[in-house]
């Protein structure tokens, strides 16, 4: 039998406590084992701060995980305890988010997590403390949306405010400050929002990653690539405040960074922070194009990338193969800190050429805690390159290559596919029509030395230019004989774009649902009409898309013949056709039959609609300052809403402002008033007024206009006013609720020097239309 005391010490060494002296009320990080502390000597005063723990380990954050401890001796039932320690984690959670509770008795052992048993299937093992800091962040959910909406903050900062016009330069500053802070376990940076300048801030935080890493010289070579380009950048415009608001936004983000690609079996932090600042830009200046989250998964798991793998990505761009590939490798390893140290430094293998997309994957790799993965800076067309690849033990290559002929697109392929070892699994994501449009010499070449597995062909909408792409998967070192090829169309994600915010899978179909489903089609080579088929590499190397029957109408007849005719007559149809549409539309009136609304043209208003080109005689009217005339307010902004009936208004510039119909409750379960509309709402990004009669939900940056006087015909007299306004605006210029309070607009003026409601009222009604509103 073991005694408590034996027990005590065991646990100890189990979960690496390490014996720090207790201080009553201290901030230090306090861990340890003992029979006679109390919560209270331990900095608690709650109700039970008199209880004395067996083991304990508080840290200075209380944003990280507590544990707390009961031990017993072999011979008691550790079930019997449940309720004491039920009565310590309550005490630890008055400070603490996340509590570890666990009893031991030297042969078994129960885990909780709060007051919640943690089904952790250890076979009555007690781990090391890292162990369980894991699993609990294993299922913490990170906030997504605000993950968008921190990135797009710091994007628009550095972007408007301090001038930082270069999108790269951009994220490099956020990526290296956000390495900073994430590795800065005393919480020094984060008191600089008082920074006296942006170059005593970047000179900080140069000084300390220089500092933090100045013994591990693996990281330090990567922490120096950073810095180079870091140090290089800076702003037009030294803005103390944009500073401050840039330093708060990036420890937010540092702080949710904490969940790392270890520990978190979805998209990771910094992929998510990555994918959100590369919409901003489509491609670089090298071709990069960078890959979504969703298909870097999908393409791990078709290539089943396991811990034994070895990975390269010779284009690897920021590192979004490299770190969804690690991550899928360490899942696997069940926490085995050796073999995820031997995956880090031995089994991730990159290549980019852009020196500021690498430096952007140095930092991608350090904030996954890892620095000693086989990044380097180079060009895969060149010898040099393909000797460095061939000295590598490659087992799986994941790969999205620059799809231009003139990035070398064909050559990096080969140059992989001829240095890897026989029977290497090869993913990559090519334009479809890419292999059939090689020479010949090059077709050749590809096919006796290789085998084009199959083809997968993906969304049209997976990339921003709407590039029609597919994945290649290659077999290397084995020739192709003429094998048939498995080719696929996943016709569609499941995503949806949300207004300035990309796609995203916001109804989990992915997730949930289709990426299961693709994945065992695929493996099984399932043939289904139009959408997979077998082809012989004799004649395609790309799925090929059933053509649709051949239709043709008069119209089409008529609309050739009518552009030849004006073609003759010196007639310029585009112009034309822009001067008719507006005809039309200012001369057209709109009726209801049977529920239909039908637009007819009205001759009354197609003559009255010459005067549409005079200018407005405003002399008379007087300037007054938006501010003081009108009360301006921001909103309450609800994020991720869910779907359902109220008008939903967002810095859209169309439909009213209204991008879609939403729930009262957004997805978080919170709560959200209504807006009671009849006023005027703008958006930051789109600029353009609008009137909101009904009462609705309002999403981020979107601002009200109101006053006593307001109605229907009013408001749109003000927001022709204001949108005309809209025009100082340059296009990426915001415009922040301080910048419309500043804004003059000269308005109708009565005798008394206020502003003419009725005149304003009276014109919009002798306008067409204004008399139906």
């Amino acid at each position: 039998m073991l005694n408590e005391d034996i027990v005590r010490t065991k646990m100890s060494k189990q979960l690496g406590f390490v014996e720090i002296p207790v201080v009553n009320g201290g901030v230090d990080l306090q861990q340890g084992v003992g029979q006679q502390t109390s919560f209270k000597q331990l900095g608690f005063d709650c109700k039970g701060s008199n209880y004395r723990p067996d083991g304990w380990y508080l840290p200075k954050d209380t944003n990280e995980v507590a544990i707390v401890c009961e031990a017993k001796s072999s011979d008691k039932d550790i079930k019997d305890n449940d309720k004491q320690i039920s009565k310590y984690i309550a005490v630890v959670k008055t400070k603490y988010k996340n509590v570890i509770g666990i009893i031991y008795n030297g042969v078994d052992v129960n885990v909780y997590k709060n007051s919640l048993s943690l089904s952790l299937a250890l076979a009555n093992e007690l781990h090391n403390k890292e162990f369980y800091f894991k699993k609990v962040n294993e299922n913490e959910q990170i906030d997504k949306p605000k993950i968008y909406s921190l990135t797009k903050n710091i994007n628009d900062i550095l972007h408007s405010q301090l001038n930082i016009k270069n999108l790269y330069h951009r994220m490099i500053f956020t990526a290296t400050s956000i390495v900073a802070i994430y590795f800065d376990n005393d919480g020094y940076l984060k008191t600089l929002k008082n920074i006296p300048s942006y170059d005593v801030f970047r000179q900080t935080i140069s000084n300390f990653l220089k500092k933090r890493f100045e013994r591990d010289n693996e990281r330090l070579e990567k922490i120096q690539v950073l810095l180079e380009v870091f140090n290089s950048i800076s702003p037009n415009i030294d803005n103390n405040e944009a500073i401050k608001k840039c330093i708060e936004n990036l420890c937010e983000i540092s702080d949710c960074a904490k969940l790392s690609s270890d520990n978190w079996k979805g998209e990771d932090v910094m992929g998510i922070f990555f994918n959100e600042f590369n919409r901003y830009k489509g491609k670089s200046e090298s071709g990069q194009v960078f890959t979504p989250d969703h298909i870097t998964s999908f393409i791990c798991k078709l290539l089943e990338v396991n811990s034994h793998d070895v990975v390269l990505d010779a284009t690897c761009g920021s590192g979004a193969f490299l770190t969804k590939a690690m991550a899928e490798m360490i899942k696997q390893v069940e926490y085995d800190e050796t073999k995820i140290k031997k995956i880090k430094k031995t089994q991730i293998y990159g290549i980019e050429f852009d020196k500021e997309i690498f430096a952007l994957a140095c930092a991608n790799m350090l904030i996954h805690n890892d620095g000693k993965s086989g990044l380097i800076n180079g060009d895969s067309r060149t010898t040099e390159m393909e000797r460095w690849i061939k000295a590598k033990p490659i087992s799986k290559v994941l790969m999205n290559p620059p799809f231009e002929n003139k990035f070398g697109c064909l050559q990096i392929v080969l140059n992989v596919l001829n240095n890897v070892k026989e029977g290497t699994k090869c993913a990559f994501i090519l334009p479809d029509k890419k292999l059939e449009k090689a020479s010949k010499n090059q077709r050749k070449h590809l096919l006796q030395h290789n085998r084009i597995e199959k083809i997968i062909k993906l969304p049209t909408n997976i990339f921003k230019q709407n590039t029609e792409t597919s994945i290649f998967i290659i077999t290397a070192g084995v020739p192709q004989n003429d094998k048939d090829i498995y080719t696929c169309y996943i016709e569609d994600d499941g995503l949806e774009t949300l207004k300035n915010q990309g796609r995203h899978d916001i109804n989990n179909k992915w997730r949930d649902e289709l990426e299961t489903y693709w994945l065992d089609f695929i493996d099984k080579n399932t043939i289904k009409e139009d959408i997979s088929a077998w082809i012989k590499p004799s004649e395609h190397l790309s799925f090929q898309t059933k053509q649709p029957e051949f239709e043709i109408f008069e119209e089409d007849f008529r609309k050739t013949i009518f552009e030849y005719y004006c073609f003759q007559n010196g007639i310029d149809v585009k112009k034309y056709k822009e001067e008719l549409v507006e005809k039309v539309l200012f001369g057209s009136i709109i009726k209801k039959e049977n529920n239909k609304s039908i637009v007819e043209i009205d001759d009354e208003i197609l003559q009255s609609s010459k005067h549409c080109g005079e200018k407005i005689d405003t002399s008379t009217w007087k300037e007054f300052v938006v501010g003081d005339i009108f009360d301006c307010q921001t909103t309450q902004a609800m994020i991720s809403p869910k779907d359902g009936n109220y008008n939903y208004v967002s810095r859209s510039a169309f439909n009213n402002g209204v991008s879609r119909y939403v729930d009262l409750q957004d997805r978080n379960g919170e709560n959200f008033e209504l807006n009671k509309g009849n006023c005027i709402t703008i958006g930051a990004e789109g600029r353009i007024a609008f009137y909101q009669k009904d009462v609705f939900i309002a999403g981020v940056k979107v601002y009200t206009i109101r006053h006593i006087k307001l109605n229907e015909k009013i408001a749109l007299f003000l927001c022709s006013l204001l949108n005309v306004n809209a025009t100082k605006y340059k296009y990426t210029e915001a415009r922040i609720l301080d910048k419309i309070k500043k804004e003059t607009i000269p308005l109708p003026t009565a005798q008394q020097g206020e502003p003419d409601w009725q005149f304003m009222e009276d014109y919009i009604t002798s306008l067409p239309y204004g008399d139906k509103i």
